[in-house]
């Protein structure tokens, strides 16, 4: 039965690819990346994935979208940089408020902050791993990015144990002076792991 990837359909039998499995290591052999795929028409379920790379490929009508895992990390950092933009503005906000006394308003500024700052850590992880970068052969300002990453993780653990105990003035301290560098480094941190996705082979 066909099999198509990127709408062009391949010749399994000549490929020898007998199974899904066999197909998607066909596409990560040729650095693409399966980003949706459909048999007989549907999605399946991703739940057991032994089952779906088991499955025939002479017994289903396999369809597979690709993208370059590249253009994919390159896209999602700068996205995640423009959002990381924003939470920074937010987390000022956050900073004046509670200086105000203003904590209902400051919290609400600050738990958009906490998402998407959680969400660029995940994202600069995942971008990485994506084009099979070690996050500690990426250097930013003389250090490597893993430990930029584990000391902003361990400014959020800061954040959330004030947050619990309710110490606001710990939590303005935190978001006023410990973040400010932390900020900084974050941006380079971003541009140098850009800059490693681009140079990857």
């Amino acid at each position: 039965m066909p099999v198509s990837i990127d709408h062009a359909i391949v010749n399994t039998t000549q490929l020898g690819l007998e199974t899904v499995g066999q197909v998607l290591e066909h596409i990560a052999h040729q650095r693409r990346v399966a980003v949706r795929l459909t048999v007989d028409g549907r999605e399946p379920e991703l739940g057991n994935m032994e089952v779906l790379r088991a499955m025939r490929t002479d017994e289903h009508t396999i369809h597979i979208d690709t993208a370059n895992p590249r253009e994919m990390a390159l896209d999602a950092l700068s996205a995640m940089e423009q959002a990381r933009g924003q939470a920074d503005a937010d987390k000022d906000q956050a900073a004046e408020l509670l200086q105000q006394n203003q904590t209902q308003a400051a919290l609400a500024q600050l738990s958009a902050c906490l998402v998407t700052w959680q969400q660029a850590q995940q994202c600069m992880a995942q971008s990485a791993q994506l084009v099979g970068i070690d996050l500690d052969q990426v250097q930013v300002d003389g250090e490597d990015l893993q430990a930029v990453v584990s000391r902003f993780a361990e400014q959020l653990r800061e954040i959330r144990r004030a947050l619990e105990d309710q110490d606001y003035v710990a939590l303005g301290d935190v978001l006023t002076y410990e973040l400010g560098e932390t900020a900084r480094q974050w941006r380079s941190a971003i541009v140098s792991l850009s800059t490693a996705v681009a140079q990857a082979s």
